[in-house]
């Protein structure tokens, strides 16, 4: 049977791009379906797809509030969240995000998250490759802020430090955790401290 996938987006040009991607992705069977903003909503109620692309800056409805609409009906998609920056990354993890991708989409990464979901594999490995001995004092603090969902602004307000330094430890932790974002990140260390 093959895996649903929806691709969710206003934009044509971006939707026709990342359906041609996924063209080329043979690992396993899908069928690609795509819509807008304002047509999503009743065709994931009609679809029931595994897995949804889904921009988060759109015209009728952001991808946050479609989202919540697939949790609030208890569909059981995987959330792939597309933006032109990573801005809203920590966000998504708020609304169940499988993974969040900077458009424009590469092929590799596009593989990585869908063999990641053929694996059954939430984001990425397990929290015990994140050597906690490589990292600085004041950037396992940071961590422990990131993986509270909390901003760059309230972090420096809480560490007292200035956001931009937020921000060069947000950078270091994605070097050294071997990430490329931060829900990757946050999906690597939500153990850590527990």
């Amino acid at each position: 049977m093959p895996v649903k996938i929806l691709v969710v987006d206003d934009n044509q040009i971006e939707r026709t791009r990342l359906l041609k991607l996924l063209s080329y992705y043979n690992e396993f069977e899908i069928k690609v379906l795509d819509c807008t903003s304002l047509n999503a909503i009743d065709q994931i109620k009609r679809i029931h797809p595994q897995i949804i692309f889904l921009e988060i800056d759109m015209r009728h409805y952001t991808g946050f509030e479609i989202a919540n609409e697939v949790i609030k009906e208890g569909l059981n998609a995987s959330i792939i969240y597309t933006n032109s920056s990573d801005k809203y990354a920590v966000k998504s993890i708020r609304y169940h995000a499988f993974d969040y991708l900077v458009k424009p989409v590469s092929i590799n990464e596009l593989k990585n998250t869908l063999n990641r979901y053929r694996s059954g594999r939430f984001n990425v490995d397990d929290a015990e490759t994140i050597d906690i001995g490589t990292l600085s004092k004041r950037e396992v603090d940071v961590l422990k802020e990131i993986i509270n969902v909390s901003s760059s602004k309230e972090i420096a307000a809480k560490l007292n430090i200035s956001k931009n330094t937020v921000n060069t430890h947000r950078s270091n932790l994605l070097k050294k955790c071997h990430v490329k974002n931060v829900v990757e990140l946050m999906n690597k260390a939500k153990n850590l401290f527990i």
